[in-house]
């Protein structure tokens, strides 16, 4: 780590519990990549939205608790190519409504995935979009739901990381 991070870190530690914390990433199919970068603002305000209901509603149903989530999105590779995709921190744990901590696995995974997925494209399909070049036959609306419909559910991956241990795991 260099010292901008470490510094950083530094200082927000104490701001983090001291529990388990799990790393879920979410990424998308590519066929996606042009709906996002044409409308950048929409679609990234929609991918945190998204995700970050998806996983509350899931824990509240699944688990009966309210967990706590931090989100970040990424929006290039390593490598420099542009991939969207968020990276979420979750608590091993959350409250449940007598307001007492409750520790807890994270709901499945694919049942959160499968929800990221429908959520996601039925979201989109009520934005008003726009695309300019080769996506230009998007701005049709039966087009642009056909696109949709025609995305394959394999293509959303979402994956959880094996839980960190303590805040000092995350740092």
């Amino acid at each position: 780590k260099n010292y901008t991070e470490y510094l950083f870190l530094s200082l927000h530690k104490e701001d983090i519990l001291d529990i388990n914390y799990y790393h879920v990433v979410f990424c998308l199919p590519r066929e996606l990549y042009p709906l996002i970068y044409y409308n950048q603002k929409l679609m990234y305000d929609l991918l945190f939205k998204v995700t970050s209901d998806v996983v509350l509603e899931c824990c509240r149903e699944y688990l009966g608790i309210d967990v706590g989530i931090t989100s970040i999105l990424h929006t290039w590779s390593q490598k420099m190519k542009y991939y969207p995709h968020i990276h979420m921190l979750v608590t091993g744990g959350g409250v449940d409504k007598l307001g007492n901590w409750v520790d807890s696995k994270l709901v499945n995974i694919d049942t959160i995935k499968t929800r990221f997925k429908n959520r996601l494209l039925k979201e989109i399909g009520k934005l008003h979009l726009n695309f300019y070049g080769k996506y230009e036959y998007l701005n049709n609306y039966d087009n642009f739901i056909k696109y949709l419909n025609d995305i394959s559910y394999d293509e959303f991956i979402c994956y959880k990381k094996e839980p960190y241990d303590s805040v000092n795991d995350i740092y």
